[in-house]
């Protein structure tokens, strides 16, 4: 599929966020891997687990700031971060979600920053 067909689909004003982000990771994903701090789920925990994020998400936007990474200069100025439920197994998790588009002027795929288990919820009998 060439740029122009792609940037017309990840912009496409019917779709929901998670649908785009889905579409998005599966054209172009620059996944961060070794994260310094708190290391990341595996790029193949993400690709199977966004499917279960609600499909209504509205992620909150903010202003990025870091320039990082390899499509730091070209992505879009606003990140966003969400998070959602899944219960596996027995367990119920929290995961945070978060990342930003590229290119700025030309959508064509997503960097994911950060996805990780941020809370264990409950275990269930």
């Amino acid at each position: 599929m060439d740029y122009r067909k792609i940037h017309e689909e990840l912009t496409d004003n019917k779709k929901t966020f998670i649908e785009i982000l889905t579409q998005a990771a599966g054209f172009n994903l620059d996944y961060w891997n070794n994260r310094e701090k708190r290391p990341n789920e595996t790029v193949g925990k993400f690709k199977s687990l966004i499917k279960f994020a609600p499909k209504n998400i509205k992620p909150k936007w903010n202003k990025r700031i870091s320039l990082k990474g390899h499509y730091g200069k070209i992505g879009e100025n606003t990140c966003f971060e969400f998070f959602f439920n899944i219960q596996l197994k027995r367990k119920k998790q929290r995961y945070k979600c978060k990342g930003y588009f590229f290119d700025k002027d030309y959508r064509r795929g997503v960097v994911i920053q950060t996805f990780r288990v941020e809370t264990l919820i409950k275990i269930i009998k």
